[in-house]
């Protein structure tokens, strides 16, 4: 055998040896590898379940983006085609629902919608206003209705419990109720002429049907003297425009009282 043999035996040896030694190396740490494996199986198969959930999460969250996106896409193209070119609509996008209102125009029409409801209730405030503080003068010029609530509001704020009556009042327009539990029928009269024999009779025939204590005739003018001579018979008293004159001024200084204690607490 040449020199070239004997060189190529000696390298196949190595060879040979270097595989084995590999083999070797392989086999050990394979078998340290399945050995630590079997040690920590648990943790490996938790660690897996929780790479996997978040994996799967992820691609969930991924789908319902596109999905949320590609609907959105869908929308704003079908506005920018009903824009642009209402021929180009196809049967889905005409008979879908229309268009809504921009976000600016819905708070502009809500806003106005407000404003109006903001000037009733400014006018009805208003109303209230003139009513309390309406004096001899306006009243004169106050239809019935007018000169009842005028009158409510008058005896609420002298410390009555005031309360109107139906149309149907059987003679009596208001009823009060004071702190003693003192029950009193009032018949409201805002008349340019003087009052009549009626108005005695309806009063009388009103303390019985509302069980009254008493019953007043409260008018802006006069009464006849037969229907004061009838009132005193019947004990219907008789509040006329001097009365209803005092009455109003009590009324408005109780009202500054009140104003004066609110200023000087607030004050201090």
């Amino acid at each position: 055998m040449g020199r070239r043999g004997r060189r190529r035996k000696i390298n196949r040896n190595n060879d040979m040896t270097t595989v084995m030694g590999v083999l070797v190396i392989i086999y050990f740490v394979g078998k340290k590898v399945v050995e630590w494996l079997d040690a920590h199986s648990s943790q490996i198969i938790l660690g897996a379940i929780i790479v996997l959930s978040i994996v799967f999460v992820y691609l969930v969250y991924k789908l319902i983006f596109s999905l949320v996106n590609v609907e959105r896409g869908n929308r704003v193209n079908q506005k920018e085609i009903a824009i642009s070119d209402p021929t180009r609509l196809n049967n889905n996008i005409i008979d879908s629902p229309p268009i809504s209102l921009d976000n600016r125009e819905r708070d502009q029409e809500i806003f106005e919608k407000w404003q109006s409801g903001q000037k009733e209730r400014e006018r009805e405030a208003a109303k209230q206003r003139a009513l309390f503080e309406s004096g001899i003068n306006e009243i004169d010029k106050m239809s019935g209705i007018e000169f009842e609530k005028r009158m409510a509001i008058l005896f609420s704020n002298l410390g009555y419990k005031a309360s109107i009556t139906p149309n149907n009042d059987f003679g009596g327009d208001i009823i009060l109720e004071s702190k003693d539990n003192k029950k009193t029928v009032i018949q409201c009269k805002r008349w340019n002429n003087k009052v009549d024999v009626k108005a005695v009779q309806e009063t009388s025939t009103a303390v019985q049907f509302y069980d009254a204590d008493e019953g007043i005739i409260l008018t802006n003018n006069y009464l006849t003297p037969r229907a004061r001579e009838l009132a005193n018979k019947v004990n219907v008293k008789v509040w006329e425009r001097e009365k209803l004159i005092e009455l109003l001024t009590i009324e408005e200084d109780q009202s500054l009282e009140r104003t004066n204690y609110n200023y000087n607490k607030d004050s201090l």
